[in-house]
């Protein structure tokens, strides 16, 4: 089994991301990101500081927004709403999930009211008025009105350069999160692949997925997807460590980790993203 790892592509975007970020600073124009954070979430405070130290090796002025987990949906509005119009910033986004006092409505009214042209998650979903052009895979870099989710752009960047092509193949994502599954199987039904979603309300879901010929995991359940779940040969990209190594491993021939797999890059497409937003806004380089 061949071992998927986003080191080089990671290498590669970086390179792409602060090369740009230099060319903004000779014409003296800073890039700037924001996330708002809401309550202590250990994970989420993590993430933040991967994405941070990451923001700081590009040249990428990074701003912490952090509100206590009480804290109402109107100041979280207020702050959406300052960022939004401040225009030293050129990307926004909310580290998620949200506390237990926020409803998924809440999430998704908070998600919306963010500037669709400063949002770096892609998650007001204004990417999906995109054209196929726009989103087609051979193109990932290309300069496009709205961001797409970096962690759509994540597996599609990894199956791109190791060329595993999804034209002709079955590809099946499993857990339909706001940030990986939902928007993934939007992204391959756009560009009309023979994609399907499995959720915990899929009956029959193992039949489902082993005829995945790419297979796309998003449920944050660990070690839950085993050789039992998947056919002979096929590819597995673990984007929330669902994937018990050992044994898919007997069945794959390849495995994308969730941990120097698809993890890394999708914070490198996050920074992208914010530079996008910047070139767009000033013009290009």
């Amino acid at each position: 089994m061949n071992t998927i790892l986003s080191k080089p592509l990671v290498q590669d975007l970086k390179k792409i991301t602060a090369d740009a970020v230099a060319r903004l600073a000779d014409r003296h124009l800073a890039v700037h990101m924001a996330v708002i954070q809401v309550g202590g979430n250990p994970d989420s405070l993590r993430y933040i500081g991967y994405k941070a130290k990451a923001a700081k090796e590009t040249g990428i002025i990074f701003s912490e927004y952090l509100m206590e987990d009480n804290v109402t949906k109107a100041r979280v509005e207020e702050t959406i709403r300052f960022l939004n119009d401040d225009p030293e910033v050129q990307g926004i986004f909310i580290q998620l999930p949200l506390p237990d006092g926020f409803s998924s409505a809440d999430e998704r009214e908070l998600l919306a009211s963010i500037d669709p042209y400063k949002d770096a998650d892609g998650l007001t979903e204004k990417w999906k008025s995109l054209s196929y052009t726009d989103i087609r895979m051979t193109s990932l870099l290309a300069p496009r009105p709205y961001a797409l989710p970096p962690m759509v752009l994540a597996v599609a960047s990894l199956l791109d350069y190791y060329q595993l092509d999804v034209k002709d193949k079955k590809v099946v994502i499993v857990g339909d999160g706001r940030l990986t599954g939902a928007p993934l199987y939007d992204f391959f039904a756009k560009l009309k692949v023979d994609v399907e979603l499995v959720t915990e309300e899929t009956e029959n879901a193992l039949k489902k997925t082993q005829r995945a010929d790419i297979l796309v995991t998003d449920i944050g359940q660990k070690d839950m997807i085993t050789y039992q779940w998947v056919k002979e040969g096929v590819v597995v990209i673990d984007c929330a460590e669902d994937v018990h190594t050992d044994s898919v491993s007997q069945v794959a021939s390849a495995l994308a980790p969730s941990k120097g797999g698809v993890g890394p890059l999708t914070v490198q497409w996050l920074l992208y993203n914010v530079v996008q937003s910047t070139l767009n806004m000033e013009g290009g380089v």
